[in-house]
């Protein structure tokens, strides 16, 4: 073989949406490797952990079972930076692209006409992306989106795979809400085919061709189990269309499985909303005798402390009417600033918390607020009237899409690097926080995070400057 042949590598898209490299690169296969912890049986606690070096998802097999030259296999959403990477090495890079298009995948000519405004550019990425990944919608506008591409590709068969029949229900009936024709239903009990059908993961039925043009996965987070990449690779997809809350999750392991099922994400640069930060006075009750630690004084401070809890709800309650005159009962004198939270507010209030110690505190205070905890499948979104009560891990792994944010959470530390603002959801956003007089470590702790809060960019309204109404504690709660 050649110098020249030696350093010419082709790297193929295949039809299952899985990549492979040819010949392989020592350099590419060794990045593709992670350390991993694996589980075993035995030791005093009944299992072992070691550390160990997995491949998965990046494995070299032999293209013709064990006679066939060795192939470096690769996550479809990897291949833009392994062909980066093979360059900068020296190498010429041939990619293939063997993926196709039915017949079917034909757009209307005049698709704009049928298609909402505000979704022409998801529209547009779904024909231009094979395998295309939507971040941070939430089940309405995942519903908008697939209603329109089903109206932009009038002859394409659609298919929306979910994890569990809780979600199922979710995608039926807000997707039957907006489309014309029933939708098909593919459970373990009912196989009703349809030009657009809804069913389990697992459900769809095997063909020997490709029998859909586009898998829809609306909880991608949920979906991309090992049962489940197999199904998503089994070649009867043509085109892939997935939606996740967050870009990332704290999940290395999702991480990866995310880049085997879409090569693209969108949008590509997400960008923020601008936010005001708001602090309001807060009562409190003031805790007896020394608080010995971090817990404890987290405990008494703020998880607890009934008196200050009362006062969050009470703002929540206000402001998820997204009115003038509630919004005014919390704070007025600046007319200007009560828009900007009316408005803000129509996309929803969250309260954020720390643990669920302290949202279990809320849900009692803010009856009809969904609860949202990290690592759930089902991810309930509030009912109207109502908003939502998050823990930070919850947050960090969903996103928001609320606009304006209560930040419960107290503590002197900025606020976490969360998927929030979403700039799709909204043009400005609110942050809410309190200061928290009632006691010397409380106010001090809320004037770390006002200061965080300024170096972050926020145009921020303290006390002093937020003319505050008087507001009365409802009789009744604990603490």
């Amino acid at each position: 073989m050649s110098a020249n042949e030696q350093r010419r590598v082709v790297v193929e898209l295949h039809a299952s949406h899985r990549a492979t490299m040819e010949p392989v690169v020592a350099a590419v296969r060794d990045s593709l490797l992670r350390s991993v912890i694996e589980f075993g049986t035995g030791g005093p606690l009944g299992h072992t952990m070691e550390l160990v070096i997995s491949d998965e998802f990046g494995e070299v097999v032999r293209r013709y079972g064990s006679v066939g030259p060795e192939v470096q296999t690769l996550p479809q959403g990897l291949v833009p930076e392994v062909v980066e990477r093979l360059r900068e090495l020296g190498q010429e890079v041939e990619v293939r692209d063997r993926r196709t298009d039915s017949d079917r995948w034909r757009v209307r000519p005049d698709w704009k006409r049928c298609v909402e405004k505000a979704q022409w550019e998801v529209v547009s990425a779904v024909g231009e992306h094979r395998a295309l990944r939507v971040v941070g919608f939430d089940d309405d506008t995942v519903a908008d989106a697939v209603a329109n591409v089903t109206r932009a590709y009038p002859d394409a068969r659609i298919a929306i795979a979910v994890p569990t029949n809780a979600l199922l229900d979710r995608v039926r009936r807000r997707l039957g809400e907006r489309l014309v024709n029933p939708l098909g239903l593919f459970t373990a009990k009912k196989k009703r085919p349809g030009r657009v059908s809804v069913g389990l993961v697992g459900q769809f039925p095997r063909q020997s061709g490709s029998e859909w043009d586009l898998l829809v996965l609306p909880y991608a987070e949920g979906t991309v189990s090992d049962a489940a990449l197999r199904v998503i690779a089994s070649g009867q997809y043509q085109r892939l269309l997935s939606f996740s809350r967050a870009k990332w999750t704290r999940d290395e392991s999702i991480n990866r499985r995310f880049l085997v099922i879409a090569g693209s994400t969108f949008p590509e640069e997400r960008t923020h909303a601008s936010v005001t930060a708001v602090v309001l006075p807060a009562h409190g009750t003031r805790p007896d005798g020394v608080m010995p630690d971090a817990l404890q004084e987290k405990k008494k401070l703020y998880w607890h402390n009934g008196r200050r809890n009362r006062r969050v709800a009470e703002v929540a309650r206000c402001l998820v009417k997204a009115k003038k005159k509630s919004v005014r009962s919390i704070f007025n004198g600046d007319e200007p600033l009560v828009k900007e939270v009316v408005a803000a507010a129509k996309s929803g209030v969250a309260v954020v918390v720390e643990t669920p110690v302290h949202a279990r505190e809320f849900a009692d205070l803010l009856p009809g607020w969904v609860i949202w905890t990290a690592n759930g499948l089902d991810v309930a979104e509030p009912e109207p009237g109502c908003g939502i009560i998050t823990t930070e891990t919850a947050a960090t792994q969903y996103g928001i899409g609320a606009g304006v944010l209560i930040r419960a959470t107290g503590t002197r530390w900025a606020l976490p690097e969360i998927n929030w603002p979403s700039v799709r959801r909204v043009e400005s956003a609110v942050l809410i926080d309190f200061a928290d007089e009632f006691h010397p470590q409380a106010a001090k702790n809320a004037a770390a995070r006002t200061q965080s809060y300024q170096k972050a960019g926020m145009t921020v309204w303290t006390p002093e400057e937020v003319p505050a109404t008087e507001h009365h504690e409802t009789t009744g709660a604990s603490g």
